[in-house]
């Protein structure tokens, strides 16, 4: 019997989705917002994410990027976690300034669930809280992220 629970404890698994954008995301000249897909690991860009191949849940986000601005503006950078074409959860990185920065949290297992053949991915979103000044710029670049599933 204690073989049968530790097979069943086992078959619970964490497994990690790469998603990235090396390029550079901007704002300027009183655009407001920019939004750009999360590129799998292979750099591919197909609009839709992973598919899932069985049932389970998102148990973790995380992302890491370079921030460039004008002095003094201020930017908010949110990794939008998608199922299906739709948000789920976002993530994010509120009034960041100039340098390396990112953002990171959980989530209970069964919070954010999918059923296999759901598409996870990622979309990057970057605006400008002070739209006043339309001759400064934000920019994001080298964007790394990680969602965590459990199947």
């Amino acid at each position: 019997m204690a073989w049968n629970r530790i097979l069943t404890n086992v078959s619970k698994l964490r497994q990690l989705l790469h998603v990235g954008y090396d390029d550079t995301i901007q704002t300027k000249n009183a655009i407001s917002g920019q939004t750009k897909e999360g590129r799998c690991i292979d750099g591919s860009q197909n609009g839709q994410g992973y598919r899932m191949p069985r049932n389970g849940s998102v148990t973790a986000a995380s992302f890491q990027c370079d921030i460039a601005s004008d002095s003094g503006q201020e930017c908010r950078v949110t990794m939008k976690i998608m199922k299906n074409d739709s948000q789920i959860f976002t993530l994010l990185l509120d009034d960041p300034a100039n340098g390396d920065k990112g953002a990171s949290r959980t989530y209970a297992a069964g919070t954010y669930s999918f059923v296999a053949d759901d598409r996870i991915g990622v979309d990057w979103f970057l605006e400008k809280v002070n739209t006043g000044d339309t001759v400064k710029y934000v920019k994001v670049r080298n964007i790394s992220g990680l969602i965590e599933i459990e199947t």
